[in-house]
């Protein structure tokens, strides 16, 4: 079966991470990217992250070294899963090791996991190794990061369906035709081509909570230096500040309410509450070691 199209054009053959391969999905937009481009629940990174990944080498490095790790992993388990599901359905799967390309937005990029057969057309198939707590999120459907990553394959090879197969958990098999959403394909080709300019034009997306530990490390600190901060900082000011009081309250709230259930116990080892449940006193020993010397960034409001 042919599986040539004129809706892709091929960005090269390379292994699996290796340096070219690494290269080239750094300078495009892939499947794993868009989900957190998009903000989608459950997505692995968020839209700075992976903007930091497209420009900043240090970035690119670290991220590289955990995805190594990932990939490997996973192209263990892709022939097991691509094996049980033949034998589950009778669909057969062929290997696809080229990176390919959408050919008005080569930039829109896919590493298929393989091809699969439906009515004699050939279709992307994604297979993924999940835990047992993703596999509580698949019940009716696939989670929706995965369906994002499947439909942003179709588009690059313009197929109208893919398929998505998973080994749960290590012992559950779960698998779901999905079909092409048009109308969210446009938009998310919007959305890309809007974080592309960004991208070339160095322009950061805002930050969102999970983008702390990455915004310390982009930057260093230039001692005695200075600047006037955004008027909106001030709102972020107080922000912070209503956050820091409302927390200190329901830590005395907890604090509170452990002092009841401490008093209620007295020298009972177990309390067993009266609608299920329990609380269980349990001694905890730590060993005296020695702190290591470590060096890390913080903010501190400054008192005028």
């Amino acid at each position: 079966m042919d599986i040539s199209r004129d809706t892709f054009v091929v960005i090269g053959e390379w292994e699996d991470g290796s340096p070219e391969w690494l290269a080239a999905r750094h300078q495009g937009i892939g499947a794993s990217d868009t989900p957190s481009i998009l903000g989608a629940g459950g997505a692995y990174k968020t839209r700075l992250q992976v903007w930091a990944e497209k420009i900043d080498e240090e970035v690119q490095q670290s991220e590289d070294e955990r995805f190594l790790e990932i990939l490997s992993f996973g192209h263990k388990m892709e022939p097991i899963i691509a094996q049980t599901l033949e034998e589950r359905t009778g669909m057969k799967v062929v290997p696809e090791k080229r990176t390919l390309g959408h050919k008005e937005y080569p930039f829109i990029r896919a590493n298929l996991d393989g091809w699969i057969e439906i009515d004699g057309v050939m279709v992307p198939a994604e297979f993924k190794n999940v835990s047992e707590f993703m596999g509580s999120k698949w019940e009716d459907e696939p989670p929706l990061k995965f369906n994002i990553q499947l439909q942003h394959q179709m588009f690059v090879v313009g197929a109208d369906k893919g398929v998505l197969a998973a080994v749960i958990g290590g012992n559950r098999f779960v698998y779901a035709i999905i079909e092409k959403n048009e109308k969210f394909q446009e938009q998310m080709v919007r959305e890309l081509v809007l974080f592309l300019d960004m991208v070339q034009n160095n322009d950061r997306p805002d930050p969102v909570a999970e983008d702390i530990d990455l915004l310390k490390g982009m930057f260093d600190t230039v001692e005695d230096s200075e600047i006037a901060l955004p008027h909106e900082a001030m709102d972020w000011d107080e922000a912070i500040t209503e956050a820091k009081e409302k927390i200190k309250a329901w830590e005395k709230i907890k604090r509170e309410n452990e002092a009841k259930l401490w008093d209620a116990l007295g020298d009972a080892e177990l309390g067993v509450l009266p609608g299920g449940g329990a609380f269980k006193v349990v001694t905890v020993n730590k060993e005296a070691h020695e702190v290591k010397a470590s060096r890390y960034k913080m903010l501190r409001r400054r008192k005028e």
